[in-house]
């Protein structure tokens, strides 16, 4: 989506200093126990600090900030003993409202080869992968199925290992809710009180380095920390006086260079588990003591090829001097295949069968060079064989040892997976504690609504009532209105007669009026008085008359017009 078409950008999040903010102490400035209140009045905290200590003993827990707000809507909507259950993701707080999410921003330094120390505020890229899903469906943009881009962010934020977590800067995590078109005023960042308390402990009560919580609930420190924690430990707390260190220093070295291959190795922008930065003396010792072993079973086999090159040149020499073994002598040589074969070395004179005889039989007498020559040998053989003994004995502890630690490293395996193993048992019953209660909520939901089914049915059933004596009150208007129809009818008859008598009345009153015309003209002609006197009153009562009927008509058709009028209010009432 491009830039012009995304609808946020222009969105601001709101963001808090620690100036701004009044902390709440809660206990001895516990890493998770604290209390925030902002200008506007809302109050923030961790949801761990909500749980109890068994639930603190976990080893794998989600933190994240929530507000008041999300604090009373899990208590009204849940059982206290199910609040902290509830507590432990985003997603319960999300049913039904619009929730506002805080990101904790860590005011940490990044070391230059000159210059003072750089100061950046970063994120955890762990919370930014955990809240992205649910701003977009929040804000109903979900992510698509093929939407690849939150898997190439995490393959980007890698941190190279188990006990490593990235944490980027405030501009680059604009730039990934821009990227993903998200409303940044659904997020407030705030600055990180856990760190920012632990800082403080490095001056107030000469702590070694500062530390912060990640999403997941452990322990993390910068990588500066960490190194200087690592030389505390190596230079600080190695005791020189013992026999692991003294003439050692060589394998002391080798360890110092694998601890600053690691930090040179580290990607930048990582914060490292507080668990992970200090090597005890044990741990130093072991390393030395390895170094040693492999030494002292290399100069063991480097003693026994020289013996077997000796035993190997011996052989030849008495075969030059003598070309054959001397009779009567019988005693068998090491060669180099009996050495590293590991057999027996024979040490006693062996006569051979053919050559032995009755006690009767000259004896065949040696003589002294030979008898020098087979002491010797005797004595070299028994050399050998004493050291080829103690090689032994040495390499048989070695392997007793080291089938020992193949041992404990099984158990350990072993024991490993059975944790493994519970855990996933104890995620299941988590699950199914869920379920179980999600199956009480959806039970009394049924009840609710079988209740509401119930009370459906006696409102179906009295409206039905009333239906009926609607269509009963219907039939009966329908009959009056046809009797009114005919009323109606017998009403227009009767109007069309009074119009037709209204006419003979206009007629007449013409007439009249052109009589009266013609009396006053005839007044106006100068007529005898006597005769107008006598036709005054004459007029005067036609007149009367005259404006009597018309006044009686006139009474006939208003009633007979209101009546017309009423009954046609009443059909247009009954046709609705």
């Amino acid at each position: 989506m491009s830039s012009t078409m995304k609808k946020y950008n222009k969105t601001r999040w709101q963001d808090f200093s620690f100036q701004e903010t009044r902390i709440i102490e809660r206990g001895q400035r516990k890493l998770h126990d604290w209390i925030a209140i902002f200008p506007n009045g809302r109050e923030i905290r961790f949801n761990v600090s909500c749980f109890e200590k068994e639930y603190l003993k976990l080893e794998k827990m989600n933190v994240f900030i929530i507000d008041d707000d999300d604090l009373s809507f899990i208590q009204s909507t849940k059982k206290n003993e199910d609040a902290p259950v509830n507590m432990m993701s985003f997603e319960p707080f999300m049913i039904g409202r619009k929730k506002h999410f805080y990101v904790r921003a860590i005011n940490t330094g990044n070391p230059i080869e000159f210059g003072p120390m750089v100061y950046s505020r970063k994120v955890f890229t762990d919370e930014i992968l955990q809240i992205i899903p649910l701003l977009m469906k929040q804000q109903n943009t979900p992510l698509a199925d093929s939407d690849r881009r939150l898997e190439t962010y995490k393959n980007k934020w890698k941190s190279g290992g188990e006990h490593l977590f990235t944490a980027i800067e405030l501009n680059e995590f604009e730039e990934v809710l821009n990227d993903f078109d998200i409303d940044k005023s659904q997020i407030t960042i705030v600055s990180d009180i856990t760190h920012y308390w632990s800082s403080i402990q490095i001056i107030e009560q000469n702590q070694a380095f500062a530390t912060t919580i990640t999403p997941n609930g452990m322990a993390v420190v910068e990588p500066s920390h960490a190194a200087y924690m690592h030389f505390i430990s190596l230079v600080c707390g190695v005791n020189w006086n013992s026999d692991a260190v003294k003439g050692k220093m060589i394998h002391f070295q080798q360890v110092m260079n694998r601890i600053i291959d690691e930090y040179r190795e580290m990607k930048k922008n990582v914060m490292v588990s507080d668990g992970n930065v200090k090597i005890p003396d044990s741990d130093v010792d072991s390393f030395i003591g390895e170094k040693e072993k492999k030494i002292e079973i290399n100069k063991l086999l480097e003693s026994a090829k020289k013996r077997e090159e000796i035993l190997r040149k011996r052989k030849l020499d008495k075969k030059n001097k003598s070309g054959s073994e001397p009779s009567g002598s019988g005693v068998k040589t090491v060669t180099p295949e009996a050495v590293g074969q590991n057999k027996p070395v024979p040490s006693e004179r062996e006569i051979e069968p053919e050559k032995k005889k009755p006690m009767q039989s000259k004896l065949i007498q040696t003589s002294p060079d030979e008898c020098d020559h087979c002491l010797k040998s005797n004595r070299v053989r028994d050399e050998v064989k004493k050291e080829l003994e103690a090689t032994k004995n040495k390499l048989k502890q070695l392997e007793e040892k080291a089938q020992q630690v193949d041992e404990l490293e099984r158990v350990l395996n072993e024991n490993k997976k059975k944790i493994v193993k519970l855990e996933s048992e104890a995620e299941k019953m988590k699950s199914l504690d869920k379920k179980a209660s999600r199956v009480d909520e959806l039970e009394k939901i049924l009840e609710q609504r079988h209740k509401e089914i119930e009370e459906l049915k006696l409102q179906n059933t009295k409206l039905t009532e009333e239906n009926y004596d609607i269509r009963q009150m219907e039939g009966n208007a329908y009959e009056d209105m046809k009797l009114m129809e005919v009323d109606l009818r017998n009403l227009k008859a009767e109007r069309r007669k009074l119009l037709e008598s209204n006419k003979l009345l206009t007629e007449s009153t013409d007439q009249l009026a052109e009589k009266v015309v013609q009396l006053e003209a005839q007044m106006e002609c100068g007529k005898k008085e006597t005769q107008s006197q006598q036709e005054t009153p004459e007029r005067d009562r036609i007149i009367k008359e005259l404006e009597a009927t018309s006044m009686r008509v006139l009474i006939q058709n208003q009633e007979q017009t209101k009546e017309i009028q009423n009954l046609l209010e009443k059909l247009k009432m009954s046709k609705q």
